[in-house]
């Protein structure tokens, strides 16, 4: 099972990452949810920025609906920042 959840932001007629969360082994940078625990990427101008440690080493479903609920929690947080940093707001 692999899975990505990600949040993105309309920018200059563009969809840029704001945070992403996933789960992919067997991909270069991929995360490993039984192995390091879920993460999310937290992006900026394009880029990711850091990767932040969100829940211990768990199996790969139950990790999804965690990182499900943790974008739902902290939305407002995250496009808050976003467009913070990028000086945007949508109308």
């Amino acid at each position: 099972m692999r899975f990505v959840v990600q949040l993105e932001y309309w920018v200059d007629e563009d969809w840029w990452e704001v945070v992403r969360y996933d789960h992919d082994p067997d991909r270069i940078h991929g995360h490993d949810v039984t192995a390091d625990g879920l993460h999310v990427d937290v992006y900026r101008i394009g880029e990711k920025s850091w990767t932040e440690y969100v829940a211990p080493p768990m199996p790969p479903g139950i990790a999804l609906d965690r990182a499900e609920d943790h974008l739902s929690n902290n939305l407002e947080t995250f496009i808050s920042r976003f467009e913070r940093w990028h000086e945007s707001r949508n109308p």
